[in-house]
């Protein structure tokens, strides 16, 4: 075991001194002030010319996991969960390097925008979407036919309205006493024109709209072309959906089916993948599971805070008939399991064997993880650099510290030492936390 965590910790530091940091400067990352847990950071102070190549850091991180489990188990699996934008060369990091170098002495050495890395694909196996059927599109497309049904209704219902109101002012009312038939006109005069609108604006406004929605469109497009770049490649794609019904699901599913993509959907609006789903699963497979290839459907669980005890949550687990589960190594992400556990977990509830992979968080602690210690806070240790806007039990890390390095490479070890046939790597986007509080401009 020490020699697996003296080459991991010997894996995870090279190439540290190779991103750009220069001598004598200051932390990446590093800020005016300390934040409150809640609070938004102060922008960071970096001069230009010292901020670094965050996405290479993240890179350098997984590649050197991949190596190291390869080394231990050549079928182990990663599987990358977000940063997308990791797999090739960005605008930003083009931009950077212009900065660090403005005459181009040195531009006959750099990658072109665009291209794939190809290391840090054969690191991997696989690249994990979230929400990619039921997200924003599959959000709009639903808002959109809601409106229309909607604006049908309440046409129907200003129908109504409006010949309820004539059939009314057509019988005879009662004015001082006597009977009178109210003269309708069968042509009211149209309402009062809304107050008038600068054209000026009205067109600056439309123009910026439009705009945005055709970068954003176009963002979608260059997204699904290199994950297809991916793809080509021999990564397996999946995705993990959180729907709004179960049309949505089986929507999801189908295409899904159809698109080559290994796919986990639920109808939970929080999205807190904590709940095993009643009912067989989509794709159920008789067959033993032996690779990520072979795989035809996963469970995704977790977060196990609503079973009291871990021998209840492992029986809920063992029960399903899922060819991969992706869980956490820890009941309520304290209490690990052991060796023997996850291996009962390898067989389906009908008795064929399947996959079992963890998670591991690369971009963000977590104060409830075994690692945490009571007295830590933002700044202290001062890899801990701001609080997660997403987790509130989570800090977001200065990746790239050979402390929190050596955390997680005895995390990995670990989770290798239990069984577990892979890995998903979550938080890798944490990258764009750095970005946006040193940009280049």
């Amino acid at each position: 075991m020490r020699k697996k965590l003296v080459l991991l910790a010997l894996l995870l530091t090279v190439g540290n001194s190779a991103m750009g940091q220069t001598a004598g400067a200051p932390a990446m990352g590093q800020t005016a002030g300390t934040p409150a847990m809640g609070q938004t950071p102060e922008p960071v102070t970096i001069p230009l010319d010292q901020i670094v190549n965050y996405r290479q850091h993240m890179r350098d991180i997984v590649e050197a996991l991949g190596t190291y489990a390869k080394s231990r188990n050549r079928h182990f699996v990663l599987l990358a969960r977000g940063g997308l934008h990791l797999f090739s060369k960005s605008r930003w990091e083009s931009q950077l390097e212009d900065l660090h170098d403005p005459d181009g002495a040195g531009a006959y050495r750099r990658l072109p925008q665009g291209t794939l890395f190809r290391t840090y694909h054969r690191a991997l196996s696989g690249y994990v979407e979230d929400d990619r059927y039921c997200g924003p599109a599959a959000a709009r497309e639903e808002a959109r036919l809601k409106a229309l049904a909607e604006a049908a209704e309440k046409a129907k219902a200003e129908e109504r309205a409006k010949e309820e109101a004539l059939a009314r002012q057509k019988a005879k009312r009662v004015i001082r006493g006597q009977w009178t038939r109210v003269v309708v006109d069968p042509n009211p005069p149209p309402p009062a024109p809304p107050p008038p609108v600068n054209p000026l604006i009205a067109e600056m406004e439309q123009t910026r709209a439009k705009a945005a929605a055709e970068q954003a469109e176009a963002d979608r497009t260059a997204d699904r072309r290199l994950v297809e770049s991916i793809k080509d490649l021999g990564l397996r794609a999946l995705s993990i959906e959180h729907c709004s019904s179960a049309d949505w699901v089986a929507k999801a599913m189908k295409q899904a089916s159809l698109d080559r993509t290994l796919t986990f959907a639920d109808i939970d609006p929080k999205g807190e993948l904590d709940r095993i789903a009643k009912g067989r699963p989509w794709n159920e497979n008789a067959a033993n599971v032996d690779s990520l290839d072979e795989v035809k459907n996963m469970l995704v669980m977790v977060d196990s805070r609503h079973y009291a005890r871990r021998d209840e949550w492992l029986m809920a687990l063992a029960k399903s008939n899922h060819d991969l589960l992706i869980i956490d190594g820890f009941h309520k992400g304290s209490e690990s399991l052991t060796r023997s556990e996850v291996y009962g977990l390898k067989f389906k509830r009908l008795g064929s064997r399947r996959l079992v992979f963890a998670r591991l968080n690369l971009g963000e602690a977590q104060d409830y993880r075994y690692y945490w210690k009571r007295e830590w806070m933002v700044g202290d240790p001062d890899w801990l650099d701001a609080p997660s806007p997403r987790d509130p039990a989570a800090m977001i890390v200065k990746y790239w510290s050979d402390d929190w390095k050596a955390i997680v490479g005895q995390y990995m070890a670990g989770l290798m030492d239990l069984g577990f046939d892979g890995i998903m790597l979550e938080g890798l986007d944490a990258y764009e936390h750095f970005e946006k509080r040193a940009p280049l401009e």
